[in-house]
């Protein structure tokens, strides 16, 4: 539907998506290959980078053992969501909608992972 939208022109300024389209790397992969702006709900348990990951076939690192053939990623280790979300000291509040109990309010920090 999105790839769709850009062939047919229409406009729009971003995607939102909940957890259960967040949790679809391949669908990632595909919104950022098209230069798309999207926010994405993701597990807490996912694995991300903080730092845009370098991939490679690593040096070997002494003559035992068998050369590596594996691509992997060469300058940073990943980290979990919720490891990440521990670390945040500025929280901000939105408010989502007007509900019968007052407004419906949720905390939020914005960062940039990959």
């Amino acid at each position: 539907m999105i790839v769709q939208a850009v062939h047919s022109k229409i406009r729009f300024t971003h995607i939102w998506m909940d957890g259960f389209y967040g949790n679809h790397p391949w669908l990632l992969t595909k919104i950022e290959t098209l230069n798309l702006f999207y926010v994405a709900d993701i597990s807490s348990d996912e694995h991300i980078y903080t730092t845009s990951p370098e991939y490679g076939i690593p040096q070997k690192k002494s003559n035992k053992g068998r050369t590596p053939t594996r691509f992997t990623v060469l300058n940073t280790q990943p980290v979990r969501v919720d490891d990440l979300i521990k670390t945040v000291v500025r929280w901000r509040i939105m408010r989502i909608r007007k509900s019968m109990s007052g407004f419906l309010e949720v905390k939020f920090t914005v960062i940039i992972v990959r």
